[in-house]
C-alpha cells in the first residue's frame, strides 16, 4: 500500500493510518511526506509554513506515530528534492510492486510492516 503526499494533509492522520493497516489486508505500508527539520529549519516544532500541510513530522516523530499505530518501520530513507530520479528505482527495487512517484520537497519515505500479534494462551 502507497500513500504519497497525504498524510501530512489531513487531519486526522492516525485514523488515515489505520486505514492503511485494514485496506493493505497486512501486506507492507510505504509513505512518504515531508521532512519537517528539513523544509522548514527556523519553525522544527512550529506549524508547516505550507498552508496546505496540517502536520509535518521529524524521522523520529514519524516512526513513533506508525508505532503507535500498530506499525514497525522496517527501512527509512530520507530523500532531498535535488535527488534524482533513480532515487525511485533503487526504492522500488527494495519495495517490488510499489510505484514511487516524484519528489518536490525534502522528504521522509518508510516502509513498514504490521506489527506481529503473539496469540494469546
Amino acid at each position: 500500500m502507497l500513500c504519497h503526499d497525504a498524510l501530512h494533509r489531513v487531519d486526522d492522520p492516525v485514523a488515515l493510518l489505520h486505514r492503511l493497516t485494514i485496506v493493505s489486508g497486512g501486506g507492507p505500508v510505504m509513505l512518504s511526506t515531508p521532512e519537517q527539520a528539513a523544509s522548514d529549519p527556523e519553525r522544527p516544532l512550529g506549524p508547516p509554513s505550507d498552508p496546505h500541510h496540517r502536520r509535518e513530522w521529524t524521522l523520529d516523530q514519524l516512526e513513533l506515530l506508525l508505532l503507535s499505530c500498530g506499525l514497525d518501520v522496517e527501512r527509512t530513507w530520507r530523500v532531498a528534492a535535488s535527488a534524482p530520479a533513480s532515487w525511485a528505482q533503487r526504492v522500488a527495487n527494495r519495495a517490488p510492486g510499489l510505484p514511487i512517484p516524484g519528489v518536490t520537497r525534502d522528504t521522509l519515505v518508510v516502509l513498514a510492516a504490521h506489527r506481529a500479534v503473539a496469540p494469546s494462551e
